[in-house]
């Protein structure tokens, strides 16, 4: 079967897209605007850091296209469904999400999701109790970074990033591989490395606002 290209997509998919402009045209909430912009903010940078492989080998996996976009539409009938359930509750809420002010909030929200993923894994890469085993130098980093941010508008953006991930996680199910593999001292090395980049990256972004906290 022939599949379709992505360029086509949004007019195949005009209704369900017309109609969540719609929704976000309704007068939501201040607070229900915010996290619109957040959406929109994290998806565009996920683009910027995941590109897409639009090769024609790699769109030989994918599967048939109008099972896709049938999916596709599925998908988003129930999202936008559930967001005007949740919508009224968000309003009658005291903000949690201060408004992006900068490009850059959408990658500290990225590389806090990393690291939260990071060092509070599904799946433990060792049953060890050392502190390189089990990263615990990795979280004392992400913890004061957490700490340092709290009384900036970061905070908000720390806790954002959190709970998309613990959000993410509440939706998948995961098996885990047998911890303690020929790989788990490189796979360790490298999630500690990651996450020290990550949060120097992020004390960067967050800049001036951190003051001199400890």
């Amino acid at each position: 079967m022939r599949l379709l290209p992505d360029l086509k997509r949004k007019s195949v998919l005009a209704s369900e897209l017309g109609a969540l402009a719609d929704f976000e045209r309704s007068g939501p909430s201040a607070d229900l605007q915010s996290q619109l912009q957040v959406a929109r903010d994290d998806a565009a940078y996920a683009v910027t850091v995941k590109p897409r492989d639009c090769s024609p080998e790699a769109l030989a996996l994918l599967s048939p296209a109008q099972t896709r976009i049938e999916l596709d539409r599925g998908a988003l009938r129930e999202m936008l469904a559930r967001m005007r359930v949740l919508a009224p509750t968000l309003a009658s809420e005291p903000s949690l999400h201060s408004p992006p002010t900068s490009p850059q909030d959408a990658e500290f929200r990225y590389l806090a999701r990393r690291v939260t993923m990071i060092v509070s894994p599904v799946c433990p890469f060792s049953r060890k109790k050392d502190r390189i085993s089990t990263l615990a130098g990795s979280r004392e980093l992400v913890t004061r970074l957490r700490n340092r941010v709290r009384p900036t508008r970061f905070e908000a953006q720390f806790a954002t990033a959190e709970a998309d991930e613990w959000f993410y996680r509440s939706t998948r199910v995961t098996e885990c591989q047998t911890p303690d593999g020929p790989m788990t001292p490189e796979l360790v090395r490298r999630a500690a490395a990651e996450v020290k980049t990550a949060v120097t990256r992020m004390e960067a972004i967050a800049g001036t606002e951190l003051g001199r906290r400890p």
